[in-house]
């Protein structure tokens, strides 16, 4: 064979077959190269490899070998064994060879090298190999594996063949047959009806074909007739090995189950008559129908385990014979997916209270418009609030939301309005209506001395120079403050809404004139502190007995965090913690005492402090204390 010209794509070829190196090192031997490169001797040193690991006692054997200077590509085809009753598993495995100083060097395919034999398959030349044929041979980059566009198995769909009958099951997800099945209807090779196993669209037929064989792989494979069923946006049935001739379909058919798309054959590389079954989530290049010795066939990466109706994808064994259900009586349509939701965008931050949503629109299944839903907790279906929620036709709504909720993380999702309908994941949004005005502080009171005028949040007024010592305040109209006496807008806080003004800030929290640390700027009306926390563990007039762990247990605020302090007891200084967003803290064990133990807890929310909470507990001796009699 003479050697043909090749484009190849820019490829860290030397870095892959670095990568290759332990998977080829026992298993793709170097040849000796000889004088006309042929590398059909370091393709047949390699077939007792794959007779060794051959699971149904084939011997394989070489079929066509091609090759260029640098690349070779050849197909080991298998020959059942001997007396061997029933269908063998007839699957073919490719080998690509690389030319190399020392030789050929030949790589086999397997489960551990199988994203480094793709990437080698997808830079053979097309004169080797074309882009069915790369696709054919594609290797599964997990075995029985979903493809990466899936997350579940495809589901809604019956035994491609009439409602009763009887079929055999083989080739299911035997090597170089992942996520596919073939089935044999009523056994014994009979030719029969193949059905459509989901309603949907025929997208491609081919059944100009009237070949077929049960070897010379390279010559007959895309000589198999079949039909392709589009049942959704990423979801496509195959329908292979059909018989000449044989199909009542035309592309662009809507189909439903149990409509016949054509009769089991053999045509293409087949060793008897049957139905090769697949699911793919991509379609693949659509070849011309007219041409008998060309085929379609989608990436191995995009076939995902189909679940039936009749029988899940685990529970389908090679060998066995399963009766189909499959007629043109609707099944109870499937659960609605997660829709994907659109806009807003997940950590959106809106600028008034009218928010518009939009999510993608959901077909396939049974539903009644749609569910849009508003919450303070991502989770749909339990715990949080809910704070709105709308029922729609169309895949897009308009919630109008209370002020109330303005500067907090909220959550919305969307879901199709039907039983069992998956909520989509929610994204977070925040309410922040727009500062139209502005604050100012002055050092002195009554609007006198160092002036500070912004209209952004300070959590530390020492990056202004006017920590604990301005003294009075002006706010504008479309500006809201609340003023603290600590940094990070804790301590004690007062609120107001412009326009307004105080000459002296204490009139707006005691103690703020000459102490305020921080200040928060809201559109408008900021929101109020949080609640004071209810002490729930333990509290006061309860006994703990030394050696059990305390925890400190309270109820609070969606969105809270908490600080406290415990005294008292045996303890000569107060344990403080926080902040936090737990509602407990384990203190462990405490020594018993006459006095009591108290603590306390409050809340913080962005927006000022709650008021504390405190309770009072005394511990007490596990063990009881036996005076002598003397001293009783």
């Amino acid at each position: 064979m003479r050697a043909t010209g090749r484009a190849i794509k820019p490829f860290p070829l030397v870095s892959l077959l670095a990568a290759l190196a332990l998977f080829v090192a026992s298993a793709s031997p170097r040849i000796a190269a000889q004088a006309d490169h042929d590398p059909r001797a370091a393709f047949e040193a390699v077939l007792p490899r794959l007779n060794a690991r051959a699971s149904w006692g084939e011997s394989y054997v070489l079929s066509e070998v091609t090759f260029d200077a640098t690349w070779a590509f050849a197909i080991a085809e298998p020959i059942p064994a001997s007396g061997f009753g029933g269908f063998t598993p007839h699957i073919a495995i490719p080998l690509i060879g690389i030319h190399e100083a020392s030789g050929w060097l030949i790589v086999i395919p397997s489960p551990a090298n199988a994203a480094e034999f793709n990437a080698l398959l997808h830079n053979l030349p097309a004169s080797l190999a074309d882009e069915a044929t790369r696709a054919y041979f594609e290797q599964p980059l997990q075995h029985v594996s979903h493809g990466p566009a899936r997350v579940n198995n495809f589901t809604g769909h019956k035994l491609p063949w009439a409602k009763g009958l009887p079929a055999w099951a083989f080739s299911k997800d035997v090597t170089g047959h992942i996520n596919q099945v073939d089935f044999d209807i009523q056994g014994l090779a009979a030719a029969g009806d193949v059905r459509a196993s989901k309603p949907g669209t025929v997208v491609f037929v081919k059944e100009s074909s009237n070949s077929g064989a049960c070897g010379n792989f390279s010559t007959v494979w895309k000589q198999a007739n079949m039909v392709v069923v589009q049942h959704g946006p990423s979801e496509y049935s195959w329908y292979v090995h059909l018989a000449y001739d044989s199909v009542p379909v035309n592309v662009g058919d809507v189909v439903s189950y149990g409509t016949k798309l054509g009769v089991e054959g053999d045509t293409g590389f087949a060793c008897g008559k049957h139905v090769h079954f697949m699911v793919s989530s991509e379609p693949a290049t659509w070849t011309n129908p007219a041409d008998p010795n060309a085929a379609p066939w989608p990436k191995t990466t995009s076939l995902a385990p189909v679940d039936f109706i009749e029988v899940p994808w685990n529970g389908i064994q090679n060998g066995q014979t399963y009766i189909s259900q499959n007629d043109d009586t609707p099944s109870p349509p499937p659960p609605c997916p997660a829709p994907e939701l659109q806009t807003p965008a997940h950590g959106f931050i809106a600028t008034n209270q009218l928010i518009s949503f939009a999510w993608s629109a959901m077909n396939n299944c049974a539903h009644d418009g749609y569910v849009l839903r508003l919450k303070t907790v991502p989770d749909m279906t339990s715990g949080g609030t809910l704070i709105a929620e709308a029922n729609t036709i169309a895949p897009s709504g308009a919630l109008t939301i209370g002020t109330t909720w303005n500067y907090r993380d909220l959550y919305w999702s969307a879901r199709a309005n039907g039983a069992g309908a998956a909520w989509a994941t929610a994204r977070r949004l925040r309410i922040e209506p727009t500062i139209t005005g502005t604050y100012t502080l002055y050092s002195g009171p009554n609007f006198a001395g160092d002036v500070f005028t912004a209209s952004q949040t300070i959590t530390d007024l020492q990056t202004t120079g006017l920590n604990d010592l301005a003294r009075s305040l002006k706010l504008d109209p479309g500006v809201g403050v609340v003023v603290c006496s600590e940094v990070n807008l804790h301590g004690e806080c007062g609120r107001a809404t412009g326009p307004v003004q105080f000459g002296n800030l204490s009139d707006l929290a005691q103690g703020l004139a000459g102490g305020a640390s921080s200040i928060r700027a809201c559109g408008g009306a900021c929101p109020p502190g949080p609640i004071t926390p209810t002490l729930t563990a333990p509290i006061t007039g309860q006994v703990v007995l030394s050696g059990t762990a305390v925890v400190l247990r309270w109820e609070g605020t969606e969105g809270a965090t908490y600080r406290g302090e415990l005294w008292g007891g045996v303890l000569t200084d107060t344990i403080a913690f926080g902040w936090i967003t737990d509602t407990h803290w384990l203190i462990g064990n405490l020594p018993a005492s006459e006095a009591p133990y108290t603590w306390r807890v409050r809340a913080s929310n962005g927006f000022g402090d709650s008021a504390w909470a405190q309770e009072s507990f005394v511990v007490v001796p596990s063990q009881a204390v036996y005076l002598p009699i003397a001293q009783r």
